[in-house]
Formats: structure tokens, sequence, C-alpha cells
């Protein structure tokens, strides 16, 4: 029995990361537990880098956003019996926010998506999945995109 869920969503992979919220949240009703969704941004200086808007206020607004992206999820896809707790993170390294995130709550189950960017790419830059798979305290659900 879980009395705590953590769910990692990455706002710009939602597609797939929907299907696996709906599980979390099937998780989460059964035992009466509480869901955490989580997004990480990245650091600010990263953040202009990448293709995020630029210019002042421009890290204001990405978080604003992220914040509203996260309410519209949870208006859509979590019932209004459902404990959810949204969380905004900034972060260099988002498995290790995941991790910090599941100590801080003391959940007992992650449901994290995996979206399998190949083979290359994980080499390079590792896993997120695979390092919160690897290093969380608690039981880690993997839903893979199933292979077409």
């Amino acid at each position: 029995m879980f009395t705590k869920v953590l769910f990692p969503i990455d706002l710009d992979e939602e597609d797939f990361s929907l299907e696996a919220l709906d599980y979390a949240v099937e998780e989460t009703r059964k035992d009466h537990a509480e869901l955490y969704i989580l997004t990480v941004l990245p650091p600010a200086e990263q953040a202009t880098k990448l293709n995020y808007p630029r210019g002042e206020g421009a890290v204001q607004s990405i978080e604003q956003s992220a914040h509203e992206h996260l309410d519209a999820l949870v208006r859509e896809h979590v019932p209004e019996d459902v404990r959810a707790t949204k969380i905004v993170r900034r972060g260099v390294s988002p498995s290790d926010e995941i991790l910090g995130q599941a100590e801080k709550n003391n959940v007992d189950l992650i449901v994290i998506p995996c979206h399998d960017r190949g083979l290359l790419e994980g080499f390079l830059l590792g896993s997120v999945t695979t390092k919160v798979v690897r290093h969380a305290h608690c039981s880690v659900l993997v839903m893979r995109r199933p292979r077409k």
C-alpha cells in the first residue's frame, strides 16, 4: 500500500506522460494516497541558452507558465477526490531533483514515464529514468512508451 506517490513530468514531452499520469492517479486513488506532481525547469543560466524566452523577466515568465500548465493538468486529469500537490523546481539535474523531492516528501512510489530517446543520447547524457531507478529509496514504476 502506498501513501505518497511522486509523478515527475517533462512538460515538453507531455503526450505520453499523460498516460502515465492517469496510471499514477489510479494508484493514488486505490490506496487513498497523496499525489505529488513535479516538473523540473532548467537553471536560469541554461534557460536562455535553450528554446526558452529571453530577456528581462523571461525566467519568471517560464516559471509562471509552468505553474499554469501544471494547474491545467491537475484540473483536467486529477479528480477532485485525489489530494495533489504541484511542485515546480529549477535544477541542473532532473534526476537529482526527482530523488530529492522523493526523499523530502517521503514518497513510497515514483511513477515515471520513460521517453526512450535512443541509445546514443542515453549513453552521452545519461537517462533520468535510469538514475532514478538506481538511486531511489522507494519503489519506482517505469511507464514505457509502447514500441511501434
